[in-house]
């Protein structure tokens, strides 16, 4: 399932949802660069927003435990945590 949506003309927001890695595949989440190559095969509940405007994304999924420790090997902690303006969420 795709759904997609633009927030106030001022700020170009869209959500997508999959309900699973082969959807999203499939859709071209992974070409379009909203989601990470290394998002584990066995994702699932797959929703991401993002904002074209400031490349601010926000992903949650569900995942295979057994599939979770290589996923997290390759990601990289931030060294500051900088939060969107609050009427940019």
């Amino acid at each position: 399932m795709l759904v997609g949506g633009c927030t106030g003309g001022l700020v170009e927001t869209s959500t997508n949802q999959y309900t699973n890695y082969a959807e999203a595949q499939e859709d071209g989440a992974f070409q379009r660069g909203w989601l990470p190559q290394s998002l584990p095969n066995g994702a699932h509940s797959i929703m991401e927003t993002h904002n074209i405007d400031t490349n601010e994304l926000l992903m949650t999924f569900k995942y295979v435990p057994a599939e979770i420790d290589e996923f997290l090997s390759k990601c990289v902690a931030a060294t500051t945590l900088e939060l969107p303006a609050a009427g940019r969420t």
